[in-house]
């Protein structure tokens, strides 16, 4: 089964201690995102640097600067305006996706061309590493169409 092209854009405000994990779950997936968009948006911090000696490690990143703060949805409509595939998947740049994700997302989309949305758990964890509430479980135990 051919899957369809996916782009993946990460708004970027200030995050630049959470790029590195968020970038490198994305980066690592079993099936790889057709291109990885990050908008920064006109960061005051470390952001930019830590944004482009990632950008040397992966090649299907790509680093976009706002001038001036957009905010998030400023930012997020200027990634999916850069991006050129069938689907977007977006993530903030504290995300840090699950191994398996694209793999397993995919092929759904690609027997569900109808389908406008996929989603998956999403496991909310403090800033302690323990886990706080997940959204989405037990809506079903496997992979559907909704």
């Amino acid at each position: 089964m051919k899957l369809p092209s996916l782009s993946v854009v990460v708004p970027n405000y200030n995050h630049s201690q959470y790029l590195p994990a968020c970038l490198r779950a994305l980066a690592n997936q079993s099936v790889q995102a057709d291109e990885i968009i990050v908008v920064d948006d006109a960061s005051t911090d470390n952001s930019l640097e830590v944004l482009q000696g990632l950008a040397r490690h992966y090649p299907s990143m790509k680093v976009y600067r706002n001038p001036v703060n957009l905010n998030v949805a400023g930012a997020v409509s200027r990634g999916i305006d850069l991006a050129s595939s069938q689907f977007v998947y977006l993530a903030s740049a504290d995300d840090e996706v699950m191994p398996g994700f694209f793999e397993r997302t995919l092929p759904l989309l690609a027997r569900h061309p109808e389908a406008g949305l996929c989603a998956g758990i999403c496991r909310m964890i403090d800033m302690n590493g323990n886990l706080s509430y997940e959204f989405g479980r037990n809506i079903t135990c496997l992979p559907c169409f909704l």
